[in-house]
C-alpha cells in the first residue's frame, strides 16, 4: 500500500479563496489501491471502479480526464493524486446524469469536476456528482462550470459531508440548478468550502432533515446570478456558523438565507445563526439577511449585517452583532420646483466622523439613476443638502423624474430627516419616514434646530415634556449643526410632573451667550444629563401661518 501526499500547492490555492483555516482529513487505510492513469493497467475512472472492491480507493494519477464518466456500486474512495485529477466533460453525458454517480457509500477527495451538462430534454441538470445511494464525503475537491456542482437524490438515513472544497460557476442559469442541491438525507454538514458565481440558482439548496454550513463563504462577485446563497426550502434543524456571504449586484434574490420558502416542514425545526457576516451589493432596499418563511422562530446570535435593510425577516429574534442598516425615503423632490425643495439632513451623534452615501431611484421601477456620497461629516454635527447637489454627482445623464424614491447607507451613527422647502411662502413641512425602526415619537436630541438667524420667517421652539413622576430640570448641550462644535449648556427652569415648557431658539442663545455668526442657521441639541421625557422641534412658519413638528428623524445604524 503507497502512502498518500497532499499537493500543497493544491490547498494554497484553495485557501487563498476562503481566506479560512480549515484542518485536513487524516489519511486513513484502504483495502488495497487501484491506480488510474495514462501509463496504468487501468486507464479510465469507469475501469478502475470496475475492477475495485468494497473498501479499495481507486487513485488516479494527476492529470486531466476528457469525457470520461463512472458509476459506484461498492463503497469506495476515490482520489486523486498529487497535484490533483481533473474530470472534465466536453461533451453532454452519456449517463444524462453526472460526471460520477454514487450508489453507494463512497469518499471523493483532490479531483476536479468540470463541465458536466445534459440536453435539456434530459432535464438541464447535469451534475458533477449524482449520488444515489449511500452516504457521500467530499474532500478537497472543485466544481467547476456544471449544471449542477453536486446533485444528491432522496437517500433516507444517507449523510453527506463538503469539506475543504471549491464550486465555481455552477448552476445552468434556469433556477433550478444549484452549486449544490442535497435532497432528504439525515444529515449535510458542509465546512471549510467556498462557493462563487452561481449561476440563477443558490448555492446550496438542503432538504437534509439536519443541515450544517459552518466556515465557509458565499460570494457572488461581479458575475455571480445567486438566488439565495443558502436555502433550506422545508425548513429542518439548521445551524449556520460563521460563515460570509457576500451578496452581489447581479443577484436574482434579495434574501441570502430563506428557511422554510416551499412549505412542507419537517417534524422537528429550527434555525440558528450565529458569528456570520453578510454583505449586500445588491442595493436593493428588500435585501434580508434572512427570511424566515416559517413560524418557526429563528435565533441570530453575533452576526454582522453589512449595508443588509432587513436582518431578519419573519420570525425570530436577534442578540447581538452589528447591523449598518439601510434606511428608505420616499417622494423626494427633484430639482427646484414650485411645490417644494426636498432637502436631506444628516445627524451624526457618533464619537467619529463618516459619511452617507445616497441612492437616487426611479420612483416607478427603483432602478437606480444615481449614486452620491457625502463629505465627512463631524461628530455632532448635522448638514443637509439639496437634491441638486446630489443629482450633480450622477456619472450618466438620465431623465430626471418628478420625485425620486431614495435609499440612504450611512457608515455614522445618528438620524436623517427629510425636509420639503415651500419657496413661495418659506414654509417647512417634515417628510421623514423610515423602513426600519421609525423614530416617529420626539426623541431625547433634537437636530437643525433654527438659530435666531431665521427668526424672521421660521423661528425654532423647543418643547420640554416631562413624563416623570417628580419635577425635573432638564440640561442639554448645544452645538453648531456645521462643525459640531459645542457652544454651551442651557438648563430648563423645573417642569412639572407630566408638565412641559416651551423654549425659544432665542431664550437659548441668550442664556448660554451666544450671538450667531454669518451662516450660522442651525444648531443640535443634546441632552447631557438623564431625563424621563421627550424633546420636540417645533417651527412656526409665519409666513403661512402654521407650526411644523420637525421632530420626526430616522435611524442611520442606531
Amino acid at each position: 500500500m503507497r502512502a498518500h501526499s497532499y499537493h500543497p500547492g493544491f490547498f494554497m490555492r484553495l485557501f487563498a479563496v476562503s481566506s479560512l483555516f480549515c484542518v485536513l482529513a487524516a489519511p486513513q487505510a484502504f483495502a488495497a489501491d487501484v491506480n488510474v492513469g495514462p501509463s496504468r493497467s487501468y486507464k479510465t475512472l469507469a475501469a478502475g471502479i470496475a475492477a475495485a472492491k468494497a473498501g479499495d480507493r481507486v487513485l488516479l494519477d494527476a492529470g486531466t480526464y476528457v469525457d470520461n464518466t463512472a458509476s459506484t456500486f461498492v463503497p469506495l474512495t476515490i482520489e486523486g493524486d498529487g497535484a490533483g485529477a481533473t474530470l472534465r466533460m466536453t461533451a453532454n453525458l452519456p449517463n444524462h446524469k453526472g460526471i460520477l454517480i454514487t450508489g453507494a457509500t463512497t469518499t471523493v477527495r483532490n479531483i476536479t469536476f468540470e463541465g458536466a451538462k445534459v440536453a435539456e430534454e434530459d432535464g438541464n441538470n447535469g451534475a458533477g456528482i449524482r449520488a444515489e445511494g449511500g452516504s457521500l464525503t467530499i474532500d478537497t475537491c472543485v466544481f467547476i462550470n456544471n449544471q449542477d456542482g453536486m446533485l444528491v437524490n432522496a437517500i433516507p438515513g444517507a449523510t453527506v459531508t463538503v469539506s475543504n472544497s471549491r464550486f465555481d460557476g455552477n448552476g445552468a442559469n434556469d433556477g433550478f440548478t444549484h452549486g449544490m442541491y442535497v435532497n432528504e438525507v439525515a444529515l449535510l454538514t458542509v465546512t471549510c468550502s467556498t462557493f462563487s458565481g452561481t449561476k440563477g440558482g443558490h448555492n446550496v439548496k438542503s432538504r437534509a432533515l439536519v443541515s450544517a454550513v459552518s466556515d465557509s463563504t458565499l460570494d457572488d462577485g461581479v458575475i455571480g446570478t445567486t438566488s439565495y446563497a443558502l436555502d433550506f426550502p422545508n425548513g429542518g434543524t439548521v445551524t449556520v456558523t460563521n460563515v460570509k456571504i457576500n451578496q452581489g449586484t447581479r443577484s436574482v434574490n434579495g434574501a441570502m438565507i430563506a428557511y422554510g420558502a416551499e412549505g412542507n416542514l419537517k417534524t422537528v425545526n429550527s434555525l440558528t445563526v450565529s458569528d456570520s457576516t453578510f454583505t449586500n451589493a445588491l442595493r436593493t432596499p428588500s435585501a434580508a439577511g434572512v427570511y424566515n418563511y416559517t413560524s418557526t422562530p429563528a435565533l441570530l446570535v453575533n452576526n454582522d449585517m453589512e449595508k443588509v435593510p432587513i436582518a431578519l425577516k419573519g420570525a425570530g429574534e436577534i442578540r447581538g452583532g452589528k447591523q449598518s442598516i439601510t434606511q428608505r425615503a420616499a417622494t423626494v423632490f427633484a430639482n427646484g420646483q414650485s411645490a417644494g425643495q426636498s432637502y436631506l439632513r444628516f445627524y451624526n451623534t457618533g464619537d467619529a466622523p463618516g459619511t452617507v452615501t445616497v441612492t437616487l431611484r426611479n420612483p416607478d421601477t427603483g432602478a437606480v439613476l444615481a449614486e452620491w456620497k457625502s463629505p465627512f461629516i463631524a461628530p455632532q454635527s448635522a448638514l443637509q443638502f439639496d437634491i441638486p447637489t446630489l443629482q450633480a454627482a450622477a456619472t450618466q445623464n438620465f431623465p430626471i423624474p418628478p420625485v425620486y424614491s431614495v435609499t440612504i447607507h450611512a457608515d455614522i451613527n445618528g438620524y436623517f430627516q427629510h425636509v420639503l422647502y415651500r419657496p413661495q411662502d418659506g414654509t417647512l413641512s417634515n417628510l421623514s419616514t423610515c423602513d426600519t425602526i421609525p423614530i416617529s415619537i420626539p426623541v431625547p436630541r433634537a437636530s437643525s434646530v433654527h438659530s435666531s438667524l431665521l427668526s424672521a420667517g421660521s423661528p425654532s421652539a423647543i418643547v420640554f415634556y416631562n413624563t416623570g413622576d417628580a419635577a425635573a430640570n432638564v440640561t442639554v448641550g448645544i452645538y453648531d449643526a456645521r462643525t459640531g462644535s459645542r457652544l454651551g449648556t442651557y438648563k430648563t427652569p423645573s417642569i412639572a410632573p407630566l408638565g412641559q415648557i416651551t423654549v425659544g431658539t432665542a431664550t437659548i442663545e441668550d442664556a448660554i451667550g451666544v450671538t450667531p455668526g454669518a451662516g450660522m442657521y442651525h444648531y443640535n441639541i443634546k441632552l447631557d444629563a438623564p431625563f424621563t421625557g421627550t424633546l420636540q422641534h417645533l417651527v412656526n412658519n409665519k409666513a403661512a401661518g402654521l407650526i411644523t413638528d420637525m421632530t420626526t428623524a430616522c435611524p442611520l445604524n442606531n
